[in-house]
């Protein structure tokens, strides 16, 4: 999945913010420990089956071989020894392709050669497997060593992979069976905020004013996408236009604009794992008021290139 044009190949899947795509940088700070307690007040009332995993370095605790498909609440914590953010997503192969042979496909070069990745596109630019655009993503959620984070997805019939949504994530991938039929009446969480992906943009739509809500995130779009959140915390001003020249700048390395420092002026407000065509996801978040950025790195099929640079990103508001 990291299989990016040589300009962006710092830009990884996992871990960065806007901050390190355009510095190479800032690493991202997900939800804090504060934002996830808010869980059982926000999805308590759902009556959903819930998953508690602890995330280690080298793998889950908590996770199951198999589950029922249906609506799931997804709780982790984040062991003290992980180093960096790190989380759990959740992927189906495309039909007809195991889990081992989808992993092979999206290793990097490093862990598998083109040969061993017969999905694997050779297009120009580092592009990425196709299987990866076959393929079905859940969602997910991450958070730092030693906190907690929760997210509500949907796992429908078949063979899942639990992993941390990057091939050089250092958690084991663990395969997961899901069983019989989607319940029609599964509870859908009441968000108040929505982030709509399509191709190649994000909207932000809702109660946009500060403070604890939870945010619907649904892809509308043909490629896969994930979203960060990021809030503009410099002495200058942010927006669609200063946004966009930042990610030309990282392109062709040229000075960040005046009054864009992304290792400074820019701090996480949550994050929400790959997701494709047709998926919904839900997560808490605590907004602070002010200027806020949503942008998506996932990788173009045919190119690799990261959506941000083809315009999937936005700046809104949230007022007091």
């Amino acid at each position: 999945m990291d299989r990016l044009i040589d300009l962006t190949s710092a830009i990884t899947r996992r871990g960065f913010a806007i901050g390190a795509a355009l510095a190479g940088t800032s690493m991202l700070l997900p939800r804090t420990g504060a934002t996830a307690a808010r869980q059982a007040e926000d999805f308590g009332s759902l009556d959903l089956p819930t998953l508690d995993i602890i995330v280690l370095h080298d793998g889950y605790d908590g996770l199951p071989d198999s589950i029922a498909a249906g609506r799931y609440l997804i709780n982790i914590t984040c062991d003290a020894g992980v180093e960096g953010d790190e989380g759990i997503a959740f992927t189906r192969p495309p039909a007809g392709m195991t889990a081992e042979a989808f992993l092979t496909a999206l290793a990097p070069p490093t862990m598998a050669s083109p040969a061993a990745s017969p999905v694997a596109d050779a297009g120009p630019g580092g592009a990425s497997p196709a299987a990866m655009y076959q393929a079905t993503w859940a969602g997910g959620t991450s958070a730092l060593p030693g906190e907690s984070s929760s997210v509500v997805l949907d796992l429908t019939e078949g063979e899942w992979i639990a992993w941390g949504d990057d091939p050089e994530s250092t958690q084991v991938p663990t395969i997961l069976s899901v069983t019989g039929t989607f319940p029609a009446d599964a509870p859908e969480p009441a968000a108040d905020i929505t982030a709509t992906f399509i191709d190649f943009e994000i909207t932000i739509d809702g109660n946009l004013v500060a403070g604890d809500h939870l945010l619907k995130v649904e892809n509308t779009g043909a490629q896969p996408h994930l979203l960060y959140l990021d809030r503009y915390i410099g002495s200058g001003t942010l927006d669609d236009e200063s946004l966009a020249t930042a990610l030309e700048a990282a392109m062709s390395g040229a000075d960040m604009p005046e009054g864009l420092n992304p290792e400074t002026d820019l701090e996480s407000a949550g994050v929400a794992l790959t997701q494709s065509i047709g998926t919904m996801s839900w997560i808490p978040v605590s907004l602070q008021a002010g200027t806020h950025s949503a942008i998506c790195f996932f990788p173009a099929a045919g190119t690799g290139l990261p959506h941000a640079f083809m315009g999937m990103h936005t700046v809104f508001e949230v007022t007091e």
